[in-house]
């Protein structure tokens, strides 16, 4: 990786959730809006996790407004895992 690239991901990962539709996250395309390449669609640069629960709203969007919402999105999304609410909080 070149100098400057940052690390990328595809999210989601599984698309199909629920809450992918409720928080809109793939109505921005991500990426592919700067490369215009099709493999970089939906796929981020991910951020620091430095400060996280200082950095509120979470997401690209700012669609989660606390960090166990986030949690739990990113849970579902990436590795389609459902997570109780102390599972979250934790």
């Amino acid at each position: 990786m070149a100098r400057g690239e940052g690390f990328y991901q595809r999210f989601p990962r599984f698309p199909d959730s629920p809450l992918v539709t409720k928080y809109k996250l793939l109505d921005d395309p991500g990426r592919y809006s700067a490369t215009k390449q099709e493999a970089d669609r939906n796929v981020w640069r991910v951020p620091s996790l430095r400060n996280v629960a200082q950095t509120a709203p979470y997401f690209h969007n700012g669609s989660a407004k606390t960090l166990e919402e986030a949690v739990r999105i990113c849970a579902k999304g990436g590795s389609n895992v459902d997570l109780k609410p102390a599972e979250a909080k934790s």
